[in-house]
């Protein structure tokens, strides 16, 4: 085994080969397996060598190789970076930017972030708490059904992030750590 990815009421295994298996809830096709409904099965996307996976509170989300990113599950605050905010049961490869290539993938409750092989850090989904890390107040009403580059982080040298429930972070080369998004208990340091 790979990687292991724990959602809400879910969760997901990547196995050396790149086969996916997911267990656990299902109510939002977070499982992806091309319907509702809880059950324990193996996911398999066709054609793709998964290389990462993670899994958000009730959506999912894998890189392949190529770095294409695939998302999965409840999309209702824009979390599947799809365009809309419908949720889908099967894997469903998300266009524009990421194209690019990403490189780290995380998910929060309702929010996934994505670090590109060129070091650019992309948000999309919930941003109530500012977990989006896109800027003003008002921007903050709004989740982001498409990728948004974090534009306060364009030329720093970002080797990791990291996905909270309603936080996001970001590590650089150096060692400094920035974060953004619900500060209510101190999870932002």
């Amino acid at each position: 085994i790979l990687q292991v990815a724990a959602g809400g009421q879910h969760s997901m295994v990547l196995c050396y080969d790149g086969r996916v298996y997911a267990c656990g809830l299902n109510e939002n096709g977070q499982l992806g397996l091309g319907r509702e409904g809880g059950s324990v099965n193996g996911l398999e996307l066709p054609r793709i060598n998964v290389s990462s996976i993670a899994c958000g509170s009730m959506h999912s989300a894998a890189l392949s190789s190529l770095g294409h990113l695939y998302t999965w599950g409840n999309g209702s605050m824009g979390q599947l970076g799809l365009g809309d905010r419908q949720s889908r049961c099967k894997p469903q490869r998300v266009k524009g930017p990421l194209e690019r290539g990403a490189a780290v993938l995380l998910c929060g409750g309702s929010h996934t972030v994505v670090l590109t092989s060129t070091k650019e850090v992309f948000t999309f989904g919930d941003n109530s708490y500012g977990q989006l890390g896109i800027g003003s107040k008002a921007a903050r009403a709004r989740a982001r059904a498409t990728p948004t580059r974090v534009e306060s982080l364009a030329g720093m040298d970002i080797c990791f992030v990291a996905a909270g429930m309603a936080a996001s972070g970001a590590l650089t080369v150096s060692g400094a750590v920035y974060m953004w998004g619900q500060q209510s208990c101190g999870q932002l340091g």
